[in-house]
């Protein structure tokens, strides 16, 4: 049985909430090194071996130049792969909420959102001879918004409130 969105939503929250536990981290990709040392003797030449590794490295950019290196410390390694363990999670759940929404033919995208937000504002704010200050504005659109979406009293009761 598909996931539905009210138990895909708690999911992502995890998901976002083990991602701010990470702390800091570098940029760039994981990559698993093999090979053979120069020591002829060593086991790494001998027949069926498949040489020293895999030794982890981190490759990201630099001024445009792609550089490789070593990772700092053990513990900056296990970071990475937490970090690339909870993202691969993060696309499998978010996957599932674009096909649950596209199951209930809502829009996925933020196409459709932009535009409208672009027709409030402009159908508002932008009528002949009109300037507004920034706070002013601010304050326009969410009357506007509050208009639209049916909540206008909404609106007045919170500011009684306060």
């Amino acid at each position: 049985m598909p996931d539905s969105l009210s138990n895909l939503e708690p999911q992502r929250s995890v998901i976002l909430t083990r991602i701010l536990e990470l702390g800091d981290f570098r940029s760039g990709s994981i990559t698993a090194i093999k090979g053979r040392c120069g020591k002829p003797n060593c086991r790494c030449h001998q027949p069926d071996q498949h040489g020293h590794g895999p030794n982890f490295r981190l490759t990201h950019k630099v001024n445009g130049k792609t550089v490789s290196g070593s990772f700092a410390s053990a513990a900056e390694m296990r970071q990475a792969r937490a970090l690339r363990a909870i993202c691969s999670s993060n696309s499998e759940v978010a996957q599932k909420i674009r096909t649950e929404f596209g199951k209930q033919h809502a829009f996925v995208g933020s196409g459709v959102i932009e535009a409208d937000c672009k027709t409030v504002i402009r159908s508002r704010l932008k009528q002949l001879r009109m300037f507004w200050t920034v706070r002013g504005a601010n304050a326009i659109l969410a009357l506007r918004c509050c208009h639209l979406n049916g909540r206008f009293e909404d609106y007045w009761e919170t500011r009684q409130a306060a």
